[in-house]
């Protein structure tokens, strides 16, 4: 079985970004942990796949100090994003989970989670959305897979006013990257770029014979993005006759039944496995009988998750998955540079945004009390006033009754502040007093006695 050592040494530019600092403290506290591509290889990001994310969220959401949470979970990464009151209890809480729920030792895994707090939840999260985070820089669907992780955790019942403001402005985010800039172009998904794997592993993938099994959407991002390059024949294979027979009548190609598959392996020049079953598809002992009746080596790639194919050496069978395709992560990014500081610069913005949003969101509970409390006060006197008027035969008598009732409302509804006022005054709260004049717009200076 051939193999391509993959290694991935280009780093992102060091931009000068404002939002890095510590500006703003939250109302509350954001947490972030997870497993990426950066730091765990395919074999772990496998291991650690929840079955059923609800039930995952379900389970997070139960954990002591855990107030909203949304999972994000890809092929290449697996992370938990929270909302918490005590976030050093809900971090450990949360790692302890994961750990205890794949069964992972921490003293061998801890240090491949990253773990975020606070402003860096907030920037990852847009990075996130933005392609920026992703193997292949740029790519699409991250974008779709951040909105299905929202859409999910909103029916599961686990986001709430905060986690939907952030990831609402997150993909807001993601598609201003993909519409203002460049760096969505060439090779931009894991589709794109296991074609492109192909065509350098083949030379060229003209007057080829291609096997795509998987027609769901990393099989159309594959089959697309091999319509343009000129192969001989296209097979499209599918659990689900009925989708390869629409997507092979799309994008020109044929349609074949899951059981010929191994038929057409001997046939294909390339396989290309897209597919997402639990188990392998394509086991060694399959490899065998294809090695057995070709006469020239077959190229597989595999980007299924977990990995569709079996890891064996195989004479004739030069397999790939995951991991090689940083190789082309690497040159993606060299080309994408200029484009990269573009969208963090798009990103710091809509930092900014949100960063003001939040703020406004901070007191979002001490508004609505406020009216509450105002509203009862005008229920209360209006009911008094009411009293009052059942009881009146000349109109002339209304008018003393609603002087006395806008007095009533405006007396009650101000008293606690002039208290807290004078009591300020007397303490030598300055800060108070000048809050106090900001809020109700009074830009006079108070008359007072210096002493």
């Amino acid at each position: 079985m051939c193999r391509v050592k993959s290694c991935l040494t280009v780093t992102l530019p060091k931009i000068n970004m404002k939002y890095a600092e510590d500006r703003f403290a939250l109302p509350t506290s954001l947490i972030n942990v997870g497993l990426t591509f950066k730091k765990g290889r395919v074999e772990l990001l496998e291991s650690i796949r929840f079955p059923k994310i609800e039930a995952a969220l379900k389970d997070m959401i139960s954990l002591p100090s855990i107030k909203e949470c949304l999972i994000i979970q890809t092929c290449n990464r697996v992370e938990i994003f929270a909302v918490s009151d005590d976030p050093h209890s809900s971090i450990t809480a949360v790692f302890d989970n994961l750990l205890n729920s794949f069964q992972l030792d921490p003293s061998v895994y801890s240090s491949l989670f990253d773990i975020r707090t606070s402003n860096e939840v907030i920037v990852h999260g847009l990075r996130l959305a933005s392609g920026l985070e992703s193997m292949i820089i740029g790519e699409d669907q991250i974008l779709g897979q951040v909105k299905e992780a929202l859409n999910m955790a909103v029916k599961a019942g686990t986001v709430g006013p905060f986690l939907k403001l952030v990831f609402s402005r997150t993909l807001v985010c993601g598609r201003r990257v993909r519409n203002e800039t460049r760096i969505n172009k060439g090779a931009v998904s894991m589709g794109s770029a296991a074609v492109e794997l192909a065509e350098r592993t083949l030379k060229t993938l003209k007057d080829k014979h291609v096997l795509v099994i998987g027609a769901g959407e990393m099989g159309f991002l594959v089959a697309k993005a091999l319509k343009d390059k000129k192969c001989n024949a296209l097979f499209i294979a599918n659990r689900t006759y009925g989708r390869a027979v629409c997507l092979a009548e799309e994008l020109g190609g044929e349609a074949i039944r899951f059981d010929n598959i191994e038929k057409k392996m001997v046939e294909a020049d390339i396989t290309i496995v897209t597919t997402s079953a639990p188990h392998y598809i394509i086991r060694g002992d399959r490899l065998k009988r294809v090695s057995s009746m070709r006469k020239k080596d077959l190229t597989i790639i595999d980007i299924g998750n977990p990995r569709q194919v079996e890891d064996l050496k195989v004479s004739k069978i030069c397999s790939y998955n995951i991991d090689n395709l940083r190789i082309i992560a690497e040159e993606n990014l060299k080309k994408r540079l200029n484009e990269v500081e573009k969208a963090e610069k798009i990103v710091e913005e809509e930092f900014e945004r949100l960063r003001k949003m939040v703020k406004k969101l901070s007191v979002e509970p001490l508004i609505k009390a406020l009216n509450k409390k105002f509203e009862n006060v005008r229920i209360q006197e209006i009911e008094r006033a009411c009293s009052f008027l059942e009881h009146i035969n000349s109109t002339n008598e209304i008018k003393p009754v609603l002087e006395d009732l806008s007095r009533a409302i405006i007396r009650k509804s101000v008293h606690q502040v002039i208290q807290t006022i004078r009591k300020a005054a007397e303490n030598d709260q300055n800060e108070i007093v000048e809050a106090a004049k900001l809020i109700f717009n009074i830009a006079t200076e108070s008359e007072g006695v210096n002493l």
